[in-house]
């Protein structure tokens, strides 16, 4: 006789979610407490739980049962999920999270758990407990950034490194309670005038409105090539910040004297783009190189190792027509890593070419940006020709990839002194969050926009246009493509 197998009854059910507080500020600290159980009548298997709150807080601490396992802690998370192979009936597990208290975009915030296994569950209802906390709405609102700035990159082995960390308030109301946090693999020492830090932490008691306090990191480098990273965020009590992704940063040094890279800005993107007709018009570019002898260059800086990171290339010159084409790997365009008496070897040339008729134009010269052309005043683009069929296209770049940071653009028609347009754009570079650390070095931020669409300059014959970085510090690169929608010639404008 076979006897028939019977599926293992269980059921779980989350008997409380309690918090340690029953209303939070912006940014305090609280605790979630989860107590869950085994009604029975038979052992659980491949148990999960997971408790925390909703998006925009974070979890910085969690305490589990024996014989239970949790997920690490990622960064900035909410939320932790912790699992057992089985939970017997009559089994109680309880578990306590840490977390800050989000932004209050709403009266309440949301925190809970729920448990569920492999085996069978004859009531779900008591699954899930969910518990709402009151929100208390901050009474000033502060946007926060912070922002490096290396002495140097790469650094020599052995030498000191510096950076300056400028933590910029750009209001309306003042910040108090400023709190810093730094991190790195490498030890560090910060310091700064008007702060006290002890350890990784730097705290201020107020920063007012449109005012910059900066910090100094030091370290000694490394004897040996590598590369160090370093993360900062600026936190402050009861204020609401509406654009948090400023209030971290992301800085990796280079060490080594054979790391001895520098840093130049490909500014196009590799994209196809519908023409008219159903042609398909793909933006190519080449590089020319101007040497008989082999160049070393690197698409990203892993370790700044000729060892590890560069390739090298052949030279290209002698074949015909003499350029090689590679595609960057962001929309907005690449860095892209080369020996500093190098940089006069080479060439860019961005063309466009119909794929439908495998026509293209002969394309212009790009401009080799190297990074000392960044800058922090204002970017002059003078002489730019305009006419009904050209079509303008301005792009702006950052010089540290931040995820957001503003740019105010004047375009003048002639000679004039006031300008026709005056606007602020934002540099955003995309999809910051779920990117890898190394390609945050790969790719700069920018702005881009036609310049009819930020205002009239239809019946002008020429036009200047001037940028400049509304934040202190900040440096920035920018040129107009121009587009003749007749012949497909392209036209570069590049700072004067």
């Amino acid at each position: 006789m076979i006897l028939p197998i019977l599926a293992l009854v269980a059921d779980l059910a989350v008997l409380e979610a309690v918090p340690g507080k029953t209303s939070l500020a912006y940014d305090e600290t609280f605790t979630l407490s989860a107590r869950v159980q085994n009604l029975g009548p038979d052992a659980a298997e491949n148990v999960r739980v997971n408790i925390g709150g909703n998006a925009f807080s974070f979890l910085t601490h969690a305490t589990a049962p024996a014989g239970w396992t949790c997920d690490p802690l990622p960064r900035y998370a909410s939320a932790l999920t912790c699992t057992a192979p089985a939970l017997v009936s009559g089994a109680e597990a309880r578990f306590t999270l840490t977390l800050t208290a989000p932004q209050p975009a709403a009266n309440t915030y949301r925190a809970g758990a729920s448990i569920n296994a492999s085996s069978t569950d004859p009531s779900r209802a008591n699954n899930v407990r969910e518990v709402d906390i009151g929100l208390v709405q901050p009474a000033r609102t502060a946007a926060l950034r912070i922002t490096p700035v290396p002495a140097a990159n790469p650094v020599a082995q052995g030498s000191e490194i510096r950076v300056r960390y400028d933590v910029y308030n750009a209001g309306p109301d003042a910040a108090r309670d400023l709190l810093v946090l730094f991190e790195s693999q490498h030890p560090f020492t910060v310091s700064g005038a008007g702060w006290s830090c002890a350890g990784n932490a730097c705290t201020r008691a107020e920063l007012p409105a449109g005012a910059t306090a900066p910090l100094e990191l030091r370290a000694t480098a490394p004897g040996a090539e590598t590369q160090i990273d370093f993360f900062a965020r600026v936190r402050a009590e009861q204020i609401f910040d509406n654009d948090r992704g400023d209030n971290d940063s992301f800085l990796r040094l280079g060490v080594g004297s054979t790391g001895n890279w520098e840093r130049l800005l490909v500014p196009v993107s590799i994209e196809t783009l519908a023409g008219a007709g159903g042609a398909r018009w793909t933006t190519e570019l080449a590089a020319l190189i101007l040497s008989d002898a082999q160049l070393e260059f690197a698409p990203h800086p892993c370790e700044f190792s000729a060892n590890t990171c560069a390739m090298l290339l052949p030279p290209l010159r002698r074949q015909i027509p003499g350029t090689f084409l590679f595609s960057t790997s962001s929309p907005g365009g690449q860095y892209f890593y080369i020996r500093p008496q190098d940089a006069a070897k080479w060439r860019f040339n961005a063309r466009i070419r119909d794929l439908a008729r495998a026509e293209q134009t002969a394309g212009a010269e790009m401009p080799i940006v190297r990074d000392s052309e960044l800058r922090s005043d204002v970017i002059a683009l003078l002489n730019v020709p305009v006419a009904p069929q050209y079509r303008h296209t301005l792009r702006i770049y950052d010089d540290l990839g931040r995820e957001r940071t503003g740019a105010r653009i004047r375009i003048y028609a002639g000679d004039e002194t006031e300008p026709r347009i005056s606007v602020v754009r934002d540099l955003v570079r995309q999809d910051v969050r779920t990117t890898t650390s190394a390609l945050l070095a790969m790719r700069p931020a920018y702005a881009q926009a036609e310049l009819a669409q930020l205002g009239t300059i239809a019946g002008l014959e020429s036009l200047r246009v001037e940028i400049e970085p509304v934040d202190p510090g900040v440096r920035l690169w920018a040129f107009i493509s121009i587009v003749n929608n007749e012949t497909h010639h392209v036209t570069v404008v590049t700072p004067q």
